[in-house]
């Protein structure tokens, strides 16, 4: 044909696959809430660790430097007694403490906060918490178990039974009381919390992986003219 016809310039209305934040999109307000009540619990994990630690071991400290051999004729601690309950809520703080502390320090390392489903974001997600949940719950039955029994005393059973007793020289036996509750009290609230953290780094989990899902988006569609 003669005639110098004008050709339109082929256009397509398809656009590339554009990831909104790198895939990850921004994150909503209830993930960013739960991140911060994870963070509080955790935290909150940690304290009462510590707390437990201190208490139990001065518990500890304290019989041991009262403690009389059975060559006296006066002892004032039974001969049938048992720490294992008071040296299992020793180590039990220890860890709660450690791996609190541990799974505080990965919330702020850039390379797990950015891929928060890798495998190593779960591990320091859940494993932390498990450690704690588990060592709660064996160092409370071990008081538990011990409280049952009629036959052996516990530190914790022997001090709050003369608590009412005032000395002016150690061992105060309201002080190792109070002491070794606040021990126990503490390792039985762990339990809750430890399973409130592993079910929030579940739910964020989950809500960070369909943010991903949903952050690569499709603009507009194949339109040939």
């Amino acid at each position: 044909m003669g005639e110098n016809m004008d050709k339109e310039p082929m256009t397509s209305g398809f656009a590339e696959f554009t990831p909104a934040d790198g895939g990850r999109g921004k994150r909503s307000s209830s993930v960013q809430l739960a991140s911060h009540a994870r963070l509080g619990l955790t935290v909150l994990g940690a304290i009462s660790g510590l707390v437990i630690m201190a208490t139990t071991a001065d518990a500890l400290r304290v019989y041991n430097d009262t403690h009389l051999g059975r060559e006296y004729m006066l002892p004032i601690w039974p001969a049938s007694f048992d720490l294992k309950p008071t040296v299992g809520m020793v180590a039990c703080g220890t860890i709660i403490f450690v791996s609190s502390v541990v799974s505080l320090i990965s919330m702020f390392i850039p390379t797990i906060k950015s891929q928060p489903n890798s495998v190593l974001s779960k591990v320091f997600a859940f494993l932390p918490g498990l450690i704690s949940l588990v060592v709660a719950i064996v160092s409370t039955s071990l008081f538990y178990n011990l409280n049952a029994s009629n036959a052996t005393w516990s530190l914790k059973s022997w001090s709050c039974q003369w608590s009412n007793i005032n000395t002016t020289s150690a061992p105060h036996w309201n002080t190792l009381c109070q002491e070794s509750k606040a021990g126990i009290y503490l390792g039985i609230m762990i339990i809750p919390l430890e399973v409130y953290v592993c079910g929030l780094s579940a739910w964020i989990m989950y809500k960070e992986k369909r943010t991903v899902g949903q952050g690569w988006e499709r603009k507009g569609s194949p339109d040939m003219s």
